[in-house]
This record gives structure tokens, C-alpha cells and sequence, in this order.
């Protein structure tokens, strides 16, 4: 009893004061303000990760809640009946990229959320309950059934939108017609499935089954609470999210359903993304009625799907595992932060939090492609390790719903490298991985399930291809030129035939793998299981074992103290010495930073891990080792081509680069981090408790609790914390004017035009994220200093560029400089003479003078 009711009271007076000091420290000196519905997730996820720090795990399975609730199958009449209803509401008028909050009326509001629920569960629950009619996928995970369709239905949903309105767009239907065809298609879908159950069962299931919810599943559902409140947090005060990646998906979306101007044909793209993203904003902003950046800030809560996805892949790499080393992995995965928010680096472009911003700030294109990587790698994983069929054929494979998984896994991974192309380089290779270490004993197994999946990958991506108008290969091949510095060799783009050649490679690649992973099963099967017993005892060596450990320990140690010690160095004498001017630091400092206090952790209590389960932590360990080794090709390159020179002297291309590939890269080696830290967490603290170092103190083990906990938020949370102050805050919210300015020109100036604007970071990084048009900025071309004659020359520069447009604020007007009496006095009146559009202190004007 006293336990219980000193727990409740330390947590409901250590939270608000933790966030309170937070803002006081962080917020209010920087005069920044963030939502309280992000507060509010922030304090869920403390919550969260007390409560399982109090749960006894010896009772962790055991059912907290019982939920009786309507049938599936009445939820899917009631969805899409609601959706008809809501489809007699006329849409929002005004803007299709984005309108102003303040002008959506209650009833658009109503048929948006209705339209975004609907279209997220919807398809995806039709799809899957026609084509999977054993329904026992969630057996396979260990998990409730409700747990894998919240997972799985928007990812398949989402998909089947994308895919219907980009086969509408190449066969040039406009927008009412695409509007037509995707209700008339999920109306098929929708009766297609009650006609199919119907037939199958001989009548339509309306059994009311009840929802159990164990305490470790509890768990996990606060963290995905906590985690769409933070994005919703992001959605009330950025309100239109952020105008540069969260935009970039969206940048062909405007010229979707237009007959005259196919984005793909017309190569309306822009080059560094793919596009799919586009096409699925598009038809849910057609279906829903608002504009398409609004509908994209109003997928916040769906970032739940991060969490949920992240919590099937650990479930299924820990197989064999008790559930609560997946539970408490997953935390460690949804609160992981690297250590940048300690200190201030010479060039830190590293975000504090690495792509975790991506995937639990703000759900966009990226959020969508990793969510569908993560989820096809855990299918994969537990189609590897749960198949207990010892008399695998390859027959038997097309006998089961194997097969059809496999196709799932494909398709999805496919819809993943359309939307964002970056997650699917990484997560074939994990899937390689996987085939060779996972399930030893069924290397044959695994590799039929290789080798189909990647002949199917490769048989939709010629597909989509194909239909894409060589889109994808042609973006791959450029992006693979872009990265060795070799973009010349695009200007053969028109003349050379790029899809062959990456046909070409797909194939040799899958040759190559399937024949490694065939003639591994063989090899291991015939030759290695004969001496596994001999080989197996003189690898478990404790003695040698012990030795690796403490030796790797001992030099990781070593690295950790001379970082600790360049760090109180550089914080007595106040600027950065070691990283600006020694490489090793560079790569130091870039190596622990990124590690952070879980990472570390995990260094120190692999040991745990490797007693457990030997194989898993050898999975794991290949696993970051191959991606810290990606991560640091181009830091290791820029070493290299500036040998000579110190790091701070590396081109700011090359550097920006190098540190943003890194930072995609090893992002994939914090899920193994978090894994090998949860088990040694566990046997540590089963370790602490065995010495009973509280047994005769009532009062001051739990004081030590407390302590200890207070103590593992900070450390844990305190990066994600911040940088969600950071970038939940109103500096990165576009404003209304500003708003107005790029909806105006993402609709009215011609695609490809040249724009003049200042160096306001909102309207050139949504003219980039947005438009086709290209922005230059003023401070580039109009100097202080230059003179009449300079002055001359660069109206000649803008009229032979063609810059026809000038996008400018009163607040520039209305300075003494030069640059702004220029303008005000010369460029205005004689050139850019006529008003193409204004807001209350934003104005567009036009330049006939430059025709």
C-alpha cells in the first residue's frame, strides 16, 4: 500500500516539475513556446516508462483489460457508410495546396477526419481479409489481432490509394474523374470483401470478440499515445508542419490529374525524392476536401505506426525471447537521443535525435517508407523463425499463405523505395542478414524465402518502372552519380537507356545472393553441422570469451575517456579545438555523440547479451558494425581528398554531404543497440537484486528508486525532450502571409519559372518544397557594396536568366540599405512594374521588361 501511493505521488510531482525545469532552462530564455498537447505526450512517455520500470515482470502477460466492442465487421459498415454520408459535404473553396486554418468550417473538419480514419483502415482491412483468409498473421507475431491491424491496415491502405491514383494519372484521367473511380474502387473493395466472407463462411461474421490487453502490451499502447500526442503537439503550433521536408513529398502533387502536364512525362520532379507520396496526398486531399498540405498535417497521429512497427520487428528478431525484453527495446528505441543536445559543435548538422525527429515529430513521406521497411522486416523475421515445417519443400511454399506473405512483404517494400528510396538500399541487406543468421537450422528454408522475395522486388520494380516512365531507375542512377561527384554524366541522360542498366545490376545482385545463400545452406548443412558440437565448445570458451570482452571494453573505454576529456577542455576554454582540427576527433566525437547514453550502455552489458543468446548477438553486432561502416564511407572519403587539410576546412557540399549521409545511415543500428542494452539492463538489475542491498530499510529502497529513475529520464529523455521543444516550437511555424504567398505561387506562377525572393528560410524552402519554380536568393546576387556599373550588370543577369518573378516583404522595402534602395528605387518601378498578387506585407510583382 505504501509503496503504491508513494509511487503515484512521486510521479504525479516529478513529471510536471522535470518539464517545468525544462522550460525554464531551455524554452523561455530562447523565448520559445511549444503546445501543451506536447507537454502532455512528453509527460505520457515518463509515465509510460515508470510504469514499466514498476510492472513485476513475472506477471507482464497477464490481461489488464478486457474490451468488448463491435465486430469487425460492423466497423467496416460503419466507416464506410459514415464515408458516404461525409462525401455529400461540399469540399473547402479557395487554394488546392493549402488554405488558411481559420476558413475550414466545422462540417470540412468533420468530413477530413472521417475520410482520413476511413481511407487509413478501411482498404487496407478489405485487402487483407479477402486475400488473407486464415487471418492467423498476428499468431506468427505473438501478438493480439487488433495490435497487428492498427499496424497494418493503414500501411496496405495508404498504399492501394497511392497505387490507384498514380495508374489514374498515366492514363491522363483529371482530378473529378480520379475522385470518381477511387470511391467507385473502394466500394468495390468494400463489397468485394462482405461477398467473398459471405461465400467462404456461408454468411457474414458479426461476432463480438473481446479486446485482452495484457501489461506489457499496456505498456507499449502509453508510448503510442504519448507519441501522437507529441506529433499532434507538432501539428497545433506548426499548424502546417514544417516548409521543408515535411513539403518535399509533396511537390508534384499540384500537377496530379492535370491532362496537360503529366508531372512524370513532363519530368516535373524534383531530382533528390521519389514521388509516391504525392500521389497518395492526393487522393486523400480529394477524398477528404481539404487542400493538400493540410491534409499532410493532419496525418500527425499516425506517427503511432512507428512505434508499433519498430515494437513486431524486435518481437520478431527476439523470437525466443520473453516479452519483456521486446517491450522494454522498444521504449529504448522510442526515447532514443544521441548526446549532440549536450554540447555545441563546431558543424553540427547532426539532428539531435537523428531520424527519430522524422519518424515521431511529424508523420510525412519518410515517416510512411521507414514504417513500411520496418514492418516488412518483421515479417520477414517471423516467417524465418516461426515456420516449424522440418520438411520444407519448395512445393509447400505455394500450398500455404506463405507465398502470398511474401508477396505482401514485396509489395511493400516497393511502395517504401517509390515513397523514399533510401530505407529499401539498407533493408536488403538487413534481409540478407537475416537469412543467413536467423533460424540456422532451415538455411534451405530461408533461402527459397530470399530468393523469391528479391525475384518478386525485382519484378515490381521493372513493373512500376515501367509504368512510372523509367522514373525509378533513371532517379536511382542519378542519385548514384550525385554521390560520387560525377553529375556530368547526366547530361546523357536523354540519350542513354539507364533502365537496362539497372535491370542489369538488380539481377546480377539477386544471382549473386541467392547463389551465396544457397551454397551457405549447403555448406553449413553438410560440412558444419557434422563438427557444430566441437566447433561449438571450443568457440564457448568462457576463458577466450571473457578475454574479447574485456579487451574490446577496455579500448571503447579508452575512446569514451579521451572524448570525455576533449569535451571539458574544449567547455573550460569555450570553442571546439579537437574536431575542427584533427580528424581522429572528427570521427571520435561523430562515433559517441551518435552512440549516446543507450549505445553506450549496450557497449558495456553486451556481454549479458552474448551469454543469452549467442547467435542473436552476433546478428546484432554484424548488424551495427555493417552500418556504422556505410555510415562513415563519405567522412572517411572526405579524410582521404582533404588529407592534407584540417576537418574544419572541408567544403561545406562535401561536409554537408558526408555528415547527412551518416546520419541516414545509422539511424538503422539504434533498434540492435537497444536490443543488446535491454538484456543487460534486465541481468544487471537481477544481479543488484540478488546482494539485497535494501533489506533491512523499508523506507530507503524505494528512495533509491526514485533516485536511480530520475537520474535514467534525464539521461534518456532529455535529447528528445529538447529537440522536440526545438522543433515543436513556433519559430518553425509558417505564417498566414507567408502561406498565402506559396499556395499562390504552387498554383498560379508556371511551372519552371525563375523567381527572385529574400533569404526567408519559409518561402525558399517552400518555393523548393512546393513549386517547380527555382528560387534565387537576393543576398547571392545583389551585393551592398556593388556599384552602378555591377548594378547594370545583374538586371542584364536577371533578364537573360529570365527571373521574371520577385517575391519581396515591406520589411525589406522599408530599410536603409542599399540592397533595399535598389529595389525600392530601381528594380520596382522600372522592371518588376506590375503586382502579380499581395498579402497584408507580402507582394509578388512581374517583370514584362524580362519577357
Amino acid at each position: 500500500m505504501y509503496r503504491n501511493l508513494s509511487s503515484s505521488i512521486f510521479i504525479l510531482i516529478f513529471t510536471p516539475f522535470f518539464l517545468i525545469c525544462w522550460i525554464y532552462i531551455y524554452l523561455i530564455p530562447m523565448g520559445l513556446k511549444v503546445s501543451y498537447v506536447l507537454l502532455v505526450g512528453f509527460a505520457v512517455l515518463i509515465i509510460g516508462f515508470y510504469a514499466f520500470v514498476n510492472l513485476n515482470q513475472e506477471d507482464g502477460s497477464v490481461i489488464l483489460f478486457k474490451i468488448k466492442g463491435l465486430s469487425e465487421n460492423h466497423l467496416k459498415i460503419f466507416l464506410f457508410i459514415t464515408m458516404i454520408i461525409a462525401s455529400f459535404i461540399p469540399p473547402t473553396l479557395g487554394s488546392k495546396t493549402v488554405i488558411l486554418w481559420s476558413r475550414v468550417s466545422f462540417l470540412n473538419y468533420f468530413k477530413a477526419i472521417v475520410f482520413i480514419i476511413g481511407c487509413a483502415f478501411l482498404p487496407g482491412a478489405n485487402i487483407y481479409s479477402s486475400f488473407f483468409h486464415k487471418k492467423n498473421l498476428h499468431e506468427h507475431f505473438k501478438v493480439e489481432s487488433y495490435f497487428l491491424k492498427l499496424t497494418l491496415y493503414p500501411l496496405l491502405s495508404f498504399s492501394f490509394i497511392g497505387v490507384i491514383v498514380l495508374l489514374l494519372d498515366q492514363l491522363n484521367f483529371t482530378r473529378e474523374l480520379i475522385l470518381f473511380h477511387l470511391i467507385f474502387y473502394i466500394t468495390i473493395l468494400f463489397f468485394f470483401d462482405l461477398i467473398k466472407s459471405r461465400i467462404r463462411n456461408h454468411s457474414i461474421n458479426y461476432t463480438k470478440k473481446p479486446i485482452k490487453i495484457s501489461k506489457n502490451s499496456t505498456i507499449i499502447h502509453i508510448f503510442t499515445l504519448g507519441i501522437s500526442l507529441i506529433s499532434i503537439g507538432f501539428f497545433f503550433k506548426t499548424l502546417y508542419l514544417i516548409s521543408s521536408d515535411s513539403w518535399t513529398g509533396l511537390h508534384i502533387v499540384y500537377y496530379i490529374g492535370d491532362p496537360n502536364l503529366n508531372p512524370i512525362e513532363d519530368k516535373i520532379y524534383f531530382e533528390n525524392y521519389p514521388i509516391f507520396w504525392s500521389y497518395i496526398i492526393y487522393g486523400l486531399s480529394i477524398l477528404s476536401g481539404l487542400p493538400y498540405i493540410n491534409v499532410n498535417a493532419m496525418l500527425a497521429p499516425f506517427c503511432y505506426l512507428f512505434v508499433t512497427t519498430m515494437y513486431l520487428l524486435i518481437k520478431g528478431i527476439l523470437y525466443d525471447f520473453e516479452e519483456k525484453y521486446a517491450v522494454l527495446s522498444t521504449i529504448f528505441v522510442s526515447t532514443f537521443s544521441n548526446l549532440n543536445f549536450l554540447f555545441s559543435n563546431y558543424t553540427g548538422n547532426i539532428d539531435r535525435v537523428g531520424l527519430i525527429v522524422i519518424c515521431e515529430f511529424y508523420f510525412i513521406y519518410k515517416s510512411f517508407s521507414y514504417c513500411l521497411l520496418f514492418f516488412s522486416l518483421a515479417l520477414f523475421v517471423v516467417l524465418i523463425n516461426n515456420d516449424d515445417d522440418s520438411n520444407f519443400s519448395f512445393k509447400q511454399l505455394f500450398r500455404n499463405e506463405i507465398y502470398k506473405y511474401l508477396i505482401l512483404i514485396s509489395f511493400l517494400l516497393i511502395v517504401s523505395y517509390m515513397t523514399y528510396m533510401f530505407p529499401l538500399l539498407l533493408g536488403i541487406l538487413l534481409i540478407f542478414i537475416f537469412s543467413i543468421f536467423l533460424n540456422k537450422r532451415k538455411n534451405f528454408q530461408n533461402f527459397y524465402y530470399y530468393s523469391l522475395l528479391y525475384f518478386l522486388l525485382v519484378i515490381l520494380f521493372i513493373v512500376f518502372d515501367v509504368l512510372m516512365n523509367y522514373y525509378l531507375s533513371i532517379s536511382l542512377i542519378f542519385r548514384f552519380l550525385i554521390f560520387y561527384k560525377i553529375e556530368e554524366i547526366i547530361k546523357l541522360e536523354e540519350t542513354m537507356s539507364w533502365q537496362y542498366l539497372v535491370y542489369s545490376f538488380l539481377l546480377v545482385t539477386y544471382m549473386i545472393s541467392s547463389s551465396f545463400l544457397y551454397f551457405y545452406s549447403k555448406i553449413y548443412n553438410i560440412l558444419w553441422k557434422k563438427e557444430r558440437k566441437d566447433f561449438s565448445n571450443n568457440f564457448n570458451s568462457k576463458n577466450k570469451i571473457k578475454t574479447y570482452f574485456r579487451v574490446g571494453i577496455f579500448i571503447f573505454s579508452i575512446l569514451l575517456i579521451i572524448e570525455i576529456i576533449s569535451k571539458i577542455y574544449e567547455f573550460i576554454f569555450g570553442f571546439d579545438k579537437f574536431r575542427r582540427n584533427y580528424f581522429f576527433f572528427f570521427y571520435l566525437d561523430t562515433l559517441i555523440l551518435s552512440f549516446g547514453v543507450i549505445g553506450i550502455s549496450a557497449v558495456y552489458l553486451s556481454y549479458f547479451f552474448f551469454k543469452k543468446n549467442k547467435k542473436i548477438f552476433i546478428l546484432l553486432t554484424f548488424w551495427i558494425f555493417l552500418t556504422f561502416s556505410i555510415a562513415f564511407l563519405l567522412l572517411i572519403r572526405a579524410n582521404i581528398e582533404y588529407s592534407n587539410k584540417l576537418p574544419k576546412t572541408i567544403p561545406f557540399r562535401d561536409y554537408h554531404l558526408a555528415i547527412t549521409w551518416f546520419e541516414r545511415i545509422w539511424f538503422y543500428s539504434i533498434p540492435p543497440l537497444c536490443i543488446i542494452s535491454s538484456i543487460g539492463v534486465f541481468d544487471v538489475v537481477k544481479k543488484l537484486k540478488a546482494y539485497k542491498i535494501f533489506k533491512n530499510y523499508k523506507y530507503s529502497k524505494p528512495c533509491f528508486k526514485h533516485i536511480t529513475f530520475c537520474f535514467l529520464i534525464f539521461l534518456v529523455l532529455s535529447g528528445l525532450i529538447t529537440s522536440g521543444m526545438w522543433y515543436g516550437s513556433d519559430k518553425y511555424r509558417v505564417r498566414n502571409n507567408k502561406i498565402r504567398i506559396i499556395g499562390y505561387v504552387s498554383e498560379n506562377i508556371p511551372h519552371k519559372s525563375k523567381i527572385l525572393t529574400e533569404d526567408d528560410p519559409h518561402i525558399m524552402q517552400g518555393l523548393y518544397s512546393m513549386t517547380s519554380c527555382r528560387p534565387f536568393k537576393i543576398s547571392e546576387h545583389i551585393k551592398e557594396e556593388y556599384n552602378e556599373i555591377q548594378l547594370n550588370d545583374r538586371i542584364q543577369s536577371f533578364k537573360n536568366h529570365e527571373i521574371k518573378y520577385l517575391i519581396v516583404s515591406e520589411d525589406l522595402l522599408s530599410q536603409t540599405t542599399n540592397v533595399s534602395r535598389f529595389i525600392k528605387n530601381r528594380l520596382i518601378p522600372e522592371f518588376y512594374n506590375e503586382t502579380e498578387y499581395e498579402t497584408s506585407d507580402w507582394t509578388i510583382y512581374y517583370a514584362p521588361y524580362f519577357e
